[in-house]
């Protein structure tokens, strides 16, 4: 989307966490600082000192004196950003201020995908670039978000939801922190070495492509070039965009029997809301900014563990979805019930509570900063 009439001097507020990822949100921004100087940009620097605070001052602070919101920390600032807005009571037009990141956390997913869209380098320096030319130049896109519920509580989420080996991994592997993105590399070996089994249901509103509910099952990619039109994750203009006018084309009227189940042991259940869950692992290389639609990827239980292996390191490059025992589905919302006593479930590489769950996607909601 572009702004025909962007102002001279964009006023743009930045939250920095100092302490996501490897803790060196400050030092970075000490090396991109001039650029956005040199951009005529203004900013208030906020550095964040407690959890929640990027969303508590989202859900007070005057938006009228702002242009932009942009995050120096990883995706869990960027989940309290959006949540921060969409608590406010002027909601509808608060969500539709542009984001910006520049990446310091452990995944980065959301980075990484606006970068690989605009396509420019994955690294700081270049996230400021892109900010700095996309606010001067009112260059935003809409960014589906899923409207969350759990335990009576509703949130919102941008990246994605993960259950069994996927939370696993993102959570248990805190302990090695320190090792930055290798540490899911490395975890995820350990635990795929003693592989576990959830039992769940998991229940979807498929999002009704041509031809098939299930685009792929059991390693058969048979119709996603078609389906998807191979447009990797383009996104032109919010009214132009033919993805995004065909997925509006493809939604018909919710009835209950449009909703299918399937209820077994499962390895995973990975719901992408982006192509990229982190800057290491491009998990749905056909989800789409604002289609309406999420990716979701199943694993069962009986997947052996070298294509298990092979998926984890496919990912990589998003060659993953054509293995045997990986299947691959578009929806437009879906609920999840875990039917054991303990597990571990994430939201947008955040721990929840191991509770059923749903997601109900809202197509274009947010705006991101993206050339």
């Amino acid at each position: 989307m572009d702004n025909q009439n962007p102002a001279v001097n964009q006023r743009l507020q930045i939250f920095l966490n100092p302490t996501s990822g490897k803790k060196q949100s400050r030092i970075i921004f000490q090396q991109i600082s001039p650029l956005l100087d040199n951009s005529h940009l203004e900013y208030t620097l906020t550095e964040t000192t407690r959890t929640g605070q990027i969303q508590d001052t989202l859900s007070e602070i005057n938006l009228s004196e702002i242009d932009g919101i942009i995050i120096v920390g990883g995706d869990g600032s960027i989940h309290e950003a959006i949540n921060g807005l969409m608590n406010r009571s002027d909601w509808q037009t608060a969500i539709l201020k542009p984001i910006g990141i520049i990446p310091t956390g452990t995944g980065n997913g959301l980075a990484k995908t606006l970068l690989e869209i605009s396509g420019e380098p994955d690294d700081p320096l270049s996230a400021a670039f892109l900010i700095a030319k996309g606010i001067t130049q009112g260059k935003y896109r809409p960014l589906d978000l899923a409207k969350t519920q759990q335990s009576g509580q509703i949130f919102y989420s941008f990246l994605s939801l993960g259950w069994g080996i996927i939370s696993d991994v993102d959570i248990e592997s805190e302990k090695l922190r320190f090792l930055g993105s290798l540490r899911t590399d490395i975890y995820a070996l350990m635990r795929i070495a003693t592989l576990r089994h959830y039992p769940g249901k998991f229940a979807y509103l498929p999002a009704y492509l041509p031809e098939t509910e299930a685009i792929t099952r059991s390693g058969s990619l048979t119709g996603v070039a078609s389906l998807m039109g191979e447009y990797q994750s383009e996104c032109q203009t919010f009214k132009k965009c033919p993805n995004c006018l065909a997925a509006d084309k493809q939604i018909p009227p919710t009835k209950q029997q449009d909703w299918q189940v399937m209820q077994d042991d499962f390895v995973l259940i990975w719901a992408m809301n982006i192509s990229h869950a982190t800057q290491n692992i491009k998990a749905a290389p056909h989800a789409h900014l604002s289609d309406g639609m999420m990716d979701i990827i199943i694993v069962r239980r009986g997947i052996s563990k070298l294509n298990l292996l092979l998926a984890f390191l496919k990912a990589a490059q998003g060659k993953h979805l054509s293995l045997p025992g990986i299947e691959f589905y578009k929806v437009r919302g879906f609920r999840l019930e875990p039917l054991t006593p303990q597990g571990i479930l994430t939201v947008d590489g955040e721990q929840v509570e191991y509770l059923p769950i749903e997601m109900e996607v809202k197509r274009g909601l947010a705006r991101v900063i993206c050339a």
